[in-house]
């Protein structure tokens, strides 16, 4: 898909169209601070209606310039979020500090992030499963997805399962 790179306006509820390789494309949802990723690709040009009704894959805090400089283009109205996708009532996501090895904390969306003492002392067992905390560029996020339908490894899907590969 020819990239169109055009300016636009971070609106919460809108849904974005995601290049993907081999002619494919996937649907994001941009939501008060992240971005929601739906499980599907296609080839086929969907109305925004049917793309809410899809899966969550997963949810990632991308860097806005995604939107904003358009790399990835809204397509149709902003639609108000579902209770599930307000800040919330997401789940919480890892913050690992490379540097103290096997120390995790979770942070809530919308939490207070500043300070040494970020989030709350978490265990190995309550982090698997959830994303960890970092802002993604675009092409990062279009990878995993890529990844992902090609059944490829990819790191992050790898540490979800596991999150002390951090520290390997």
């Amino acid at each position: 898909m020819e990239r169109t790179f055009k300016k636009q306006q971070r609106t919460i509820g809108s849904v974005v169209k995601i290049p993907l390789e081999n002619g494919f494309h996937g649907y994001g949802r941009i939501l008060e601070n992240d971005i929601a990723f739906y499980d599907f690709r296609t080839t086929e040009e969907l109305n925004p209606q049917e793309i809410i009704q899809k899966p969550i894959l997963f949810i990632l805090c991308v860097n806005d310039q995604a939107i904003t400089k358009g790399y990835w283009q809204k397509i149709g109205k902003a639609i108000p979020l579902e209770n599930h996708l307000l800040s919330q009532n997401l789940p919480p996501v890892v913050y690992v500090d490379v540097f103290r090895k096997d120390e995790y904390r979770l942070v809530y969306p919308n939490s207070n992030i500043l300070g040494a003492n970020i989030g709350e002392k978490a265990n190995f067992e309550q982090c698997i499963g959830l994303e960890r905390w970092q802002v993604w560029l675009p092409e990062g996020v279009e990878k995993r997805l890529n990844d992902f339908y090609a059944n490829r490894q990819n790191f992050h899907n790898l540490v979800k399962k596991n999150p002390k590969l951090y520290f390997e």
